[in-house]
């Protein structure tokens, strides 16, 4: 039975650690698509501003039809990119995220009080933190592979069978910074970059 406990402790930690990152990831995306999307409006804006400008003093590339061109097609931009985030919820997934995980650090902490007073659980007592596991799991979206190599990342000292341990730190972290902070980047980035060419 004490194998048992064990491999519930492990579970419900690892299950708990990746539900809390996967809910500090969707957050990240709120503020990231918040302010991306905040910058190129203010891109848009700057660029309609051009028009004030005589036309002697612009390059060829900003007359007034590019200009207005642009802005059009950019405007529609942000706003289907708008619609799309908005229709992701990443707050509202992010808060469902941490509830997820507090249910089931409730759960680890039963595990924990039986471990630290050396209590031997019944079979029913296990079966009754497997249902109850079970159930919660049940009311949440799953979280994504990244957010658990993040949580295996963040606790490298736990997994012994990861032979490489700074390579597989590096690897997650910028695969994470890829794939949640770098697809921000390039919209806010780019524009700047085009004006410096």
């Amino acid at each position: 039975m004490e194998q048992e406990v064990e491999r519930w402790y492990n579970k419900l930690w690892e299950t708990k650690g990746a539900r809390f990152i996967a809910a500090h990831r969707l957050e990240l995306h709120e503020k990231l698509s918040v302010i991306a999307i905040s910058l190129i409006s203010v891109y848009i804006i700057s660029l309609n501003l051009l028009v004030l400008f005589p036309v002697s003093k612009r390059s060829e590339l900003f007359n007034n039809l590019n200009i207005t061109y642009s802005t059009i097609c950019l405007s529609i931009l942000i706003l289907v990119v708008s619609l799309i985030i908005s229709s992701r919820n990443y707050k509202l997934r992010a808060e469902k995220y941490h509830e997820c995980g507090r249910q089931i650090m409730r759960l680890h902490d039963k595990i924990c009080l039986w471990k630290n007073s050396n209590y031997s659980p019944s079979s029913d007592e296990i079966e009754q933190i497997s249902s109850e596991y079970l159930n919660v799991l049940d009311k949440y979206e799953n979280h994504k592979r990244i957010d658990f190599l993040t949580f295996q990342a963040n606790n490298l000292l736990h997994y012994k069978d990861i032979s490489c341990k700074k390579l597989f730190w590096l690897k997650v972290k910028s695969l994470y910074f890829v794939q949640i902070i770098g697809i921000y980047l390039l919209p806010i980035f780019s524009p700047l970059i085009l004006l410096i060419i």
